[in-house]
């Protein structure tokens, strides 16, 4: 008797612990579930966000480009993997737009620290000698690495042609829950791309501030230090002012 009752409690001990786990298993797999759904439910939401930026002056790949102040408006949207900008440029003391983009983009994850980014945009600019129109791709490889290094690729088609290369490294230092530093240094190769040769160009410097206002407004105010290798680069100062919008 003594003994079927101890089998009797053996069997009743492991049908309750196999019970319980399986319980367990089915909760969590429900919400693991429920956590994929909600992470591609995010991933397939278009995004949409309306950006201003207002600078001292600015720079085409290091080299000195409208030495006034210029306001850029951008309308960009994600989806997915994919996204698309509309972007104006206009020198504020002459009140004139003097160049809009249209670009497209395409990231995709290669590993669990390395992603793909192509992208290919036309632009339409209005100088001294009127409207042309020019258009560039590009390739670029990000990391997730210590300092996130990166390096991009820009194929530029008209005026002349040529090609740019720019390394990246980067690393952004919490301060409060709202604001952070973000810090990061360029290195750029121009390939006769607006010029007659092909070298190393310049160092940049550059200091972000992003100050979340709330979960829709980032204000961020910059600064960018540029030291030249070529002789027909300068050096320069840049600093601007620059606010996200999510819509």
């Amino acid at each position: 008797m003594k003994e079927a009752l101890r089998k009797m409690m053996i069997v009743g001990a492991i049908g309750l612990a196999s019970f319980l786990p399986m319980k367990n298993l089915k909760a969590k797999a429900i919400i693991q579930e429920d956590t994929a759904k909600t992470e591609e439910t995010q991933k397939n939401k278009l995004n949409v966000n309306l950006n201003a930026n207002l600078a001292n002056k600015t720079r085409f790949w290091g080299s000195p480009f409208i030495n006034s102040p210029v306001y850029t408006q951008s309308l960009n949207a994600n989806y997915g993997n994919f996204s698309a900008s509309i972007v104006g440029e206009t020198e504020v003391n002459k009140k004139k737009l003097f160049n809009l983009i249209v670009r497209a983009g395409f990231s995709q994850p290669l590993s669990k620290k390395i992603s793909l980014n192509l992208g290919y945009l036309f632009s339409n600019f209005n100088l001294e000698k009127g409207w042309q129109k020019v258009s560039m791709a590009s390739a670029s490889l990000a990391t997730s690495l210590p300092l996130n290094p990166s390096i991009t690729y820009n194929r530029l088609f008209g005026l002349g042609g040529g090609a740019y290369v720019e390394g990246n490294l980067s690393q952004e230092i919490p301060l409060t829950k709202n604001t952070s530093v973000n810090l990061s240094g360029k290195l750029g190769y121009n390939d006769k791309a607006m010029r007659d040769r092909s070298s190393f160009t310049h160092l940049e410097g550059n200091v972000n501030v992003p100050i979340k206002l709330s979960d829709e407004i980032t204000l961020s105010p910059y600064l960018s230090y540029f030291q030249p290798l070529a002789s027909d680069f300068t050096k320069g100062l840049n600093a601007g002012l620059n606010i996200d919008i999510k819509l």
